[in-house]
């Protein structure tokens, strides 16, 4: 395997991480969604159900939403800034160099966002759990 047919592998094997990073963002935030609107169904159509349960479930997803949103940014911030590499870093050594330094900080960056990632992840994991629940109390108590 040649060095350019490594390359393109990588870049499609981190191309797939991110297209499936996507889909799970999209995943979370549309179960979210969903638990709101049964949350508010539930509330509507049943009033002996103590409503601080639908404010707390309502509150935990639309954390979990914000969680989602803020993993987009980080996406976005960090791979925007590496998606274009200058032109003349091909024929320019001095400019090549100029721009690998510039990714090598961006990377530092990157690193550091990403443990905040993980740990929004964990907590909108945590908020979906407390919300199944919460939903699994409403129904048993009431």
């Amino acid at each position: 395997m040649s060095q350019a047919d490594l390359e393109a592998h990588d870049e499609r094997l981190k191309e797939r991480l991110l297209s499936t990073e996507v889909g799970l963002l999209n995943t979370l935030a549309n179960i979210a969604s969903l638990f709101i609107a049964a949350a508010s169904l539930l509330a509507m159509l049943s009033p002996c159900v103590p409503r601080s349960y639908f404010l707390a479930i309502i509150l935990l997803c639309t954390t979990v939403i914000a969680c989602v949103l803020f993993d987009f940014r980080f996406y976005r911030r960090s791979y925007g800034s590496m998606a274009f590499s200058p032109k003349a870093a091909l024929s320019d050594p001095s400019v090549a160099q100029e721009y690998l330094d510039e990714l090598a900080r961006q990377k530092a960056r990157v690193r550091e966002s990403r443990r905040w990632k993980k740990r929004r992840e964990k907590l909108a994991y945590a908020c979906l759990a407390i919300v199944v629940a919460l939903f699994i109390l409403v129904i048993w108590r009431f």
